[in-house]
């Protein structure tokens, strides 16, 4: 595997999943992810809880326990979000 000085980190919500959409969405992930050549973390929250976003938990958790110590360089740092209203509380 190529080093890498990125990493794509995916944060999202799976409100109360059946154990069936559970695996379809874990598929669904494995197909976006099969041909990627770039380190890829994934936070998926299943309950209503201070990981789901938009609240920082789950960034928090990422830089202090699965960066490996690495800086995060906000001014590289992009957010994509489905409603706008989420890119605000996400901290960069």
């Amino acid at each position: 595997m190529p080093s890498h000085s990125y990493a794509i980190v995916i944060f999202a919500t799976q409100t109360s999943p059946s154990k069936e959409r559970l695996d379809e969405y874990k598929t669904r992930i494995g197909y976006v992810l099969r041909d990627l050549d770039v380190p890829v973390r994934i936070f998926t929250s299943t309950s209503y809880d201070p990981y789901r976003k938009p609240a920082p938990a789950a960034w928090t958790v990422f830089e202090r326990d699965w960066n490996g110590d690495k800086e995060i360089g906000a001014s590289l740092t992009a957010v994509f979000a489905d409603r706008p209203r989420l890119t605000s509380t996400v901290p960069l």
